[in-house]
């Protein structure tokens, strides 16, 4: 029998000022959606954070961009805004 896994995150997200500042940014929205992207990656991958393919290859803004069907440029826009709201850390 398969174990079920779940998702555990905060409440009051959407109180938090940092989300209220991407919403409020040109495509804030998927930002967002790129955040949470993120943070399932993390989860996955479960080492303290760090977002990888595999030991040896990280995954880059071009394969992330290919997984959400999205422009690098975009991408690299998005990583941009986390990082200056401190929702993530390169």
């Amino acid at each position: 029998m398969k174990k079920l896994q779940w998702l555990k995150t905060k409440v009051g997200l959407f109180l938090d000022p940092r989300i209220l500042y991407l919403m409020n940014l040109p495509n804030g929205d998927s930002y967002i959606v790129l955040w949470f992207f993120l943070k399932d990656m993390a989860g996955m991958v479960n080492d303290d954070g760090k977002i990888y393919v595999s030991e040896t290859e990280a995954l880059t803004t071009q394969l992330i961009a290919k997984s959400l069907h999205r422009r690098q440029p975009f991408i690299e826009n998005g990583l941009k805004a986390l990082e200056q709201v401190d929702l993530i850390e390169r």
